[in-house]
């Protein structure tokens, strides 16, 4: 596992960390950031 900082409002983004664990499809080709970046309500509940 890696250990890489994220502080994007993404699905994919938990306590500052990108937990995506595999490489997907690739849904962000705007060249800006990061390829998996998959924009989402960040769960308020478990912050």
């Amino acid at each position: 596992m890696y250990l890489i900082p994220c502080n994007d409002n993404c699905i994919y983004q938990k306590e500052g960390y990108c937990i995506l664990e595999t490489p997907t499809v690739i849904t962000n080709n705007d060249s800006n950031g990061c390829l998996y970046c998959v924009r989402g309500e960040k769960d308020t509940n478990n912050q």
